[in-house]
């Protein structure tokens, strides 16, 4: 990993840079010819998450530390990933890197950092179904594929569903 990462905890301030790399992740990601998941899907759906009141969510998540633990990878002063921990679900809520910053390492630093937070025991995570590339970085640190999962669904404007799987740490 580039030694100018580091990685911290996140502060309330945090939350609006949280919902542009979303953003800026899911467009790189999730549109689906197959599934008919467009563009136009992924981004209405994220500027829904950019507004004031759902940037104000995740400020009072990252506040409460004694359910969630909320990292940041910063790049000098600039905020390049981000991971959210569900203490007492015991789950991995997110993790997203800018894709000019994926496969150096950010991923894995910023998940291993969730997992201290979480300790020994079953840890789980969802995952789009269709996203190879995070399914295969999760396989490597220790997570098996559990089946499709209807837990916390993305629906579209459309009516479209975005498929996710969970996948389980022992």
């Amino acid at each position: 990993m580039n030694n100018n990462i580091k990685i911290l905890p996140a502060r309330p301030e945090d939350a609006k840079r949280f919902r542009e790399i979303q953003k800026i992740t899911w467009l790189q990601t999730y549109p689906n010819e197959e599934l008919g998941i467009t563009r136009e899907d992924i981004d209405s759906k994220t500027n829904e998450m950019l507004t004031p009141e759902r940037t104000e969510e995740i400020a009072e998540i990252i506040k409460n530390t004694d359910t969630s633990v909320s990292l940041v990878a910063k790049d000098g002063g600039e905020i390049v990933g981000f991971m959210g921990v569900d203490i007492p679900n015991r789950k991995i809520a997110a993790i997203f890197v800018l894709p000019e910053y994926q496969e150096q390492g950010i991923g894995r630093a910023l998940l291993e950092k969730g997992l201290e937070q979480l300790g020994a025991g079953k840890i789980s995570l969802n995952v789009v179904s269709y996203n190879q590339k995070a399914i295969n970085f999760y396989k490597k640190l220790g997570f098996v594929e559990n089946g499709p999962t209807s837990d916390d669904p993305v629906i579209f404007a459309s009516g479209k569903v975005l498929p996710k799987i969970e996948m389980v740490k022992n």
